[in-house]
Formats: structure tokens, C-alpha cells, sequence
């Protein structure tokens, strides 16, 4: 029988003591690591779905900020009409917490998966459908209508699938993986906003022209049921129920989050996570509006988005790979907040005219911590709150976030009205000018900042694993004959 170093370490160390005694105590910390998970082949292709979903969801949130000129006049709305649009994903998040949460209790993340994949379906066809309508009777109200009502129905299902990602990856990947495997689920957001802010005003150039813009909304419209009807397929016919089921059932969604609220730790990951995630989705939102005075296009501001996630995307990833190899969560949380305040301060200093190079540079660089960052948070807290289900501390920092999403957007809709149209980026400040945005930004990534840099939190499915593994190894010893553990030792 080979045995390797770390298990012949363990097994030294735990022979002083009684195995009885031993298991007794480490079944009263890891209840629920005392299997090993069942690993499934099929693990990257529901991963696979399940990104998919996510992509195509956030980019039915963030298209119409993305091209704000076409639409205000293919719906004859004012900016504060179109900006309404893009809030009703954060303002509809708690009731349709509640509607995940239900669907997660009666069937699992493939209920939930299966019931997002229906409320986008509904939504994105609404919103055509409309479209079309409002284009064909030159009527922008009544496409605007639609549209409203489309977007309502699409964001019930947004929280099924931004709740989950942690909550896939405990239940598809084995821990060696899971890390990642949460990384690349949650990365589905950034993704799809980017798509969004990216692809959007090219749709609406390529094609007003010859179509009008009511003509051009219609096929933006189209163009975002796409994605949704083909993963909606993959979903159902694919999806299958987890290998892995939660051993802990969430009771109460309501008694859940307040028990999470009451936890210390959890408050200062909940607070940070909160601040940071309304404020760069009202970032990503606004950042036609805020560049604008400027001189950028919305073009620019969309491919800025773009750079913000192709940059994003392989630093999240690589930060992943690190927490599985090294599960140094809390070292991680310190060292991503620390980038995110200095990328920050780059950004604002490079909001000014002729600097589009370094707007690159900085969108670049904020988008491989922020969205690191974002993945980080998340995990810590699930390790944190363990043996609770993951998408129970999942949902609260997200319903709670895209909730104070609307608060950012609107404050920096009021601050760009206040700076009159002005080019004011973090460098004028002491020029007669405030920079009432740049300063916005900073001020909420530094309160972010303190709140992780002094994280001391427990590790508590960390130290579960750890301490099933020590059980297992003491199983392992005590089905060996004594001579046979003698020859070890020796």
C-alpha cells in the first residue's frame, strides 16, 4: 500500500491520541465535508451552460446605456428614460432572490437554471416583439412600453444565475478545481456587460442608417434573443441535477441573511463587496455619459469595455488558479483591494481629452482587479459562512450590491449634471474645477479598500476539508494491522 509524505505526516501526528476520540471531534467540525465528491465528467459543459445564461443576460441589461443616443430617440426618451431601463435589473433583484430562492429549493440549481432560462426567454421576446411594434406604427412610446416590460421579466431571472456561481462549483468541481471553476461562472457577468457595452452601439450605427433607429433597437433587440434562445435550449436539454447536492438546506432566505448579517466577518466582506459592486456597475453603465464631455464617442466608451474585460478575464482566471493551488484567500482579498484603490486613481487621472491611450491602459488594469476582486469576495465569503449553502451569502452580497447600483447610477447622473457638461477628470481638481465623479469613484474604492485590507475572518470549509482529510487518514490507520503501522512509523 503507497502511502505519500503528507499522509504519513497525518498519520504520525494523529497516533497519540485515541482514533475514537479523534473521529468524535472532527465530526462536530466538518459534518459536511465527510465525503468525497463525486466528480462528473460533464462538469465543464454546465459550466459551459451556465455562462452562456449569464453572458446573455447581462447583456440585455447594460444594451441600451450602451447606445443612449438611438435609443432616446428611437423611443422619443429623455437620458433619465434610458438610464431607468438599465436600473430595473438592480430595483427587480430581491423579488426575484426570492423567486431563485424558491426555485432552488424545489428542484435545485437545475430548476433554477431551468426557470432563468424562462424569464429571459419571456423578457428578450417582449422586448423584440415590441421593438418591432414601435417601429412598424413609428411609435416610440409604445416600444419603450415593451421594453420596459421585456427588461422587468428578464431581470426575475437574473438573480438564478448570478446568485449561483459558487454554488455550481461546490456542486460540479471537485475542490482542487472549484476555485476556478467559480471564477469562470462569475466572469459570465463581466463578459456579457462587455459584449453589451462593446457590440451595442456598432448594432446601432451598422444599421440606423437604412432602418431608422426604431429599425436599429428592433435588431439590437433580436440580436440579444439570440444568445438566449440557444442557451435556453442547451439548458434544458442538457442541465442535469447536481452530483453533489447541498447536505445543508437553506430554511428560511430571509432567516438566512440575517443570521449571515449578525456574523462580524461576514459584514465587512458584505460592506466592501456591496460598495464596489454598485459603483462600477454604475461605472460600466454610465461610462458613455461620464467620457462624453470628453470628447470620446460611445463607440470608444464601448470598446473601453472591452478592454476592461479582455484584460479581466485572463487576470481573474490566473488569480484563480492561485487560490486552488495556494488557498490563500485572505492574502488575496488584501493584495486585490490594494489594486483596485491604485487602478482607481489611474482611472481618474486619465478622465480628461486627447488621454484616450491611458483611459486604456487604465480601463485595462482596473478590469484585471476589479474582476478578480469580485471573485475573491465572493469565495471568502462562502468560506466564511460555511456549512451554509453558498448561494445564500452569494444572493445577499449581490441582491445587496445591485441594489446600491441604482444609488451610484443616479449619483452619477446628479454629478455629471452638476460638473455642467465638463471635462473633469481626477487631474483638474485644484484648477477651478472639483471632479465631482473622479472623486465619487475614489472616495467608495478607498472606504472598499480599508474595510478588506484589515479582513481576519475563519476559513471555515477550508479548515472542514482539511480536517475530513485528517479523518480519512485515520481511518486509513486504523484499518492497518499494528504490525503493518509499526513498519509505517518506523
Amino acid at each position: 500500500m503507497a502511502i505519500n509524505d503528507d499522509l504519513r505526516e497525518a498519520l504520525l501526528d494523529a497516533a497519540p491520541k485515541p482514533l475514537e476520540a479523534l473521529r468524535r471531534d472532527l465530526l462536530d467540525t466538518s459534518r459536511d465535508a465527510s465525503e468525497d465528491p463525486v466528480v462528473d465528467a460533464r462538469r465543464w459543459e454546465h459550466l459551459g451552460i451556465f455562462f452562456g445564461l449569464t453572458c446573455a443576460s447581462q447583456f440585455a441589461w447594460i444594451m441600451y446605456s450602451a447606445a443612449p443616443a438611438t435609443a432616446a430617440a428611437g423611443f422619443g426618451a429623455t437620458a433619465g428614460q434610458v438610464t431607468f431601463v438599465s436600473t430595473i435589473y438592480p430595483l427587480l433583484y430581491l423579488p426575484g432572490c426570492v423567486l431563485a430562492a424558491r426555485a432552488t429549493k424545489r428542484g435545485g440549481l437545475r430548476g433554477a437554471m431551468r426557470e432563468a432560462s424562462a424569464w429571459m426567454a419571456a423578457g428578450a421576446s417582449v422586448k423584440v416583439g415590441g421593438s418591432a411594434l414601435g417601429w412598424f406604427l413609428d411609435d416610440g412610446a409604445a416600444a419603450y412600453g415593451c421594453v420596459v416590460l421585456g427588461q422587468a421579466l428578464m431581470a426575475l431571472g437574473q438573480p438564478h444565475l448570478v446568485n449561483a456561481p459558487a454554488q455550481l462549483a461546490q456542486e460540479w468541481f471537485p475542490a482542487s478545481e472549484r476555485e476556478t471553476a467559480a471564477t469562470a461562472g462569475l466572469l459570465g457577468n463581466i463578459v456579457g456587460q462587455a459584449l453589451g457595452e462593446a457590440l451595442s452601439p456598432l448594432v446601432c450605427s451598422a444599421t440606423a442608417g437604412w432602418l431608422g433607429d426604431r429599425g436599429a433597437l428592433t435588431v439590437l433587440a433580436g440580436a440579444s434573443l439570440l444568445p438566449v434562445g440557444v442557451c435556453g435550449l442547451w439548458c434544458a436539454r442538457r442541465f442535469r441535477p447536481s452530483p453533489n447536492p447541498p447536505k445543508l438546506a437553506t430554511s428560511s432566505l430571509w432567516r438566512d441573511w440575517r443570521a449571515l448579517l449578525g456574523d462580524a466577518h461576514f459584514r465587512r466582506l458584505f460592506f466592501a463587496f456591496c460598495v464596489g459592486l454598485g459603483v462600477f456597475n454604475a461605472l460600466l453603465a454610465m461610462v458613455a455619459q461620464w467620457l462624453a464631455p470628453c470628447g470620446y464617442s460611445a463607440t470608444t466608451a464601448g470598446a473601453l469595455g472591452a478592454t476592461f474585460v479582455l484584460v479581466g478575464v485572463p487576470c481573474a482566471a490566473l488569480v484563480a488558479l492561485r487560490l486552488d493551488a495556494t488557498r490563500d484567500y485572505k492574502g488575496y482579498v488584501k493584495r486585490v483591494a490594494g489594486a483596485d484603490l491604485a487602478f482607481t486613481a489611474l482611472l481618474c487621472l486619465a478622465a480628461t481629452r486627447g488621454a484616450a491611450p491611458a483611459l486604456y491602459v487604465a480601463f485595462g488594469c482596473l478590469g484585471g482587479s476589479i474582476v478578480a476582486t469580485s471573485a475573491v469576495v465572493m469565495e471568502t465569503a462562502v468560506e466564511a459562512t460555511y456549512p451554509t449553502s453558498p448561494e445564500v451569502p452569494t444572493g445577499l452580497l449581490f441582491c445587496a450590491g445591485n441594489t446600491l447600483s441604482i444609488a451610484s447610477i443616479y449619483a452619477i447622473q446628479f454629478l455629471l449634471e452638476l460638473q455642467g457638461g465638463a471635462c473633469e477628470g481626477l487631474s483638474s481638481v485644484g484648477a477651478g474645477h472639483h471632479a465631482p465623479v473622479a472623486l465619487f469613484l475614489l472616495a467608495n474604492i478607498f472606504l472598499c479598500f480599508l474595510l478588506l485590507v484589515t479582513y481576519d475572518g475563519p476559513l471555515r470549509r477550508l479548515d472542514a476539508e482539511r480536517a475530513h482529510a485528517v479523518r480519512r487518514s485515520t481511518d486509513t490507520l486504523a484499518s492497518l494491522a499494528p504490525r503493518d503501522f509499526d513498519d509505517l512509523a518506523a
